[in-house]
């Protein structure tokens, strides 16, 4: 992000590929890489009928808020 301590994540896996636990590896890399390089929050956006990925997050220990603009999004994000 143009701020230099956040950024955005997106992640897609799929259907065949679920419950394989690559989501929860493809996440934590993601956060390893984003520490490296001195990033301080990551961020994303997750349907709200996706449960599995709502469910990820929050093992993961992201903070989950419904966006403000549009209520079938949930806004997630992870202090680093």
């Amino acid at each position: 992000n143009p701020d230099g301590e956040s950024c955005e994540f997106a992640l897609v896996v799929a259907d065949s590929m679920r419950g394989t636990g690559l989501g929860h590896k493809l996440m934590t890399s993601l956060m390893d890489i984003a520490r490296t390089k001195g990033l301080k929050r990551i961020e994303g956006e997750v349907l709200k009928n996706n449960a599995s990925m709502l469910k990820l997050m929050k093992r993961l220990g992201f903070t989950t808020v419904v966006n403000p603009e549009d209520s079938s999004i949930k806004n997630v994000y992870k202090v680093l």
